[in-house]
């Protein structure tokens, strides 16, 4: 048995992370309004203001987008498990996967 962080192996710290991340795919989709056209769980961040200048960053998700999340969130695990045997160093093939999967995700949600 691999020994990861804390006695818990990676594959299943990474499990963890992924369902985690499956589920809130399923609630983007439950919470997403298909009778508009329009971006959708729009997020602003302001970046600075000086004086009357600002810039903020925004992010939001339009119909196509939910799909492609919804898809990397159900393939993630299966190609997790499915490439896990034979890796040399568990850890580090973990936290790149996740880490992947997290900028997937990213690029999913638009940002203007």
């Amino acid at each position: 048995m691999i020994i990861g962080l804390g006695g818990r192996s990676p594959i299943g710290i990474s499990m963890w992370v992924t369902s985690i991340v499956w589920w809130l795919s399923i609630v983007i989709v439950l919470y997403y309004d298909r009778s508009t056209s329009l971006y959708q769980l729009v997020e602003c961040y302001q970046w600075f203001s000086i004086f009357t200048i600002g810039s903020t960053l925004n992010r939001a998700v339009d119909g196509l987008s939910v799909c492609f999340v919804l898809r990397t969130a159900i393939r993630t695990p299966r190609c997790l498990i499915a490439s896990y045997k034979g890796i040399k160093k568990p850890v580090v093939y973990c936290v790149r996967f996740v880490l992947i999967e997290s900028a997937i995700i990213a690029v999913f949600f638009g940002y203007w």
